[in-house]
């Protein structure tokens, strides 16, 4: 009993401890996360959670948002300029990876750093282990089977797979 009521404690005292730094709405829940980033430029909606080990990177112009009711399983990595939308379910250890780089010249072939967003619109499921890239937008309640490789958008109300993730099948509406 006394054990629940410490990690209560700690959990709520955590949640105001990134509001101060960060728009987090009412009732989330962040286990063990690390947040790399400016002041405000992450922004959570209400009843979020976020488990352990969760990466968020973000800075005032390349910020990460997250609607409502959103749950992001442990491991995940979530880079800058992302949107992930309301009822949103990602699974272990997604990764979300905005950031590239140009391609620079022969001294150097790692350019300038780029960061094309990354959509997830409302009511998705992304899979274990999905690998999502730059310049993608999942469209709304999509599923992204496990293991999968996204590199082009996604038409709304499928399920998408493979690597790289192809059209598997169109869900009714």
């Amino acid at each position: 009993m006394l054990k629940k009521v410490i990690n209560a404690v700690i959990k709520r005292s955590r949640t105001k401890f990134y509001s101060l730094k960060h728009d987090i709405g009412k009732d989330c829940s962040f286990q063990n996360i690390k947040i790399y980033s400016e002041k405000h430029s992450i922004k959570i909606g209400h009843n979020t959670v976020i488990l352990r080990y969760t990466e968020l990177c973000a800075n005032s112009n390349f910020p990460v948002i997250i609607g409502n009711n959103t749950f992001i399983n442990q491991k995940c990595i979530i880079r800058p300029n992302i949107i992930i939308g309301s009822n949103v379910d990602i699974g272990p250890e997604v990764l979300l990876i905005s950031d590239t780089h140009e391609i620079g010249d022969s001294n150097k072939r790692a350019g300038i750093s780029v960061f094309p967003p990354i959509r997830i619109e409302d009511g998705c499921w992304i899979g274990a282990r999905v690998t999502i890239l730059g310049n993608v937008t999942i469209g709304k309640g999509t599923i992204i089977a496990a293991n999968s490789l996204v590199n082009k958008n996604c038409e709304p109300n499928c399920i998408y797979g493979g690597v790289p993730a192809k059209l598997i099948k169109r869900l009714d509406v």
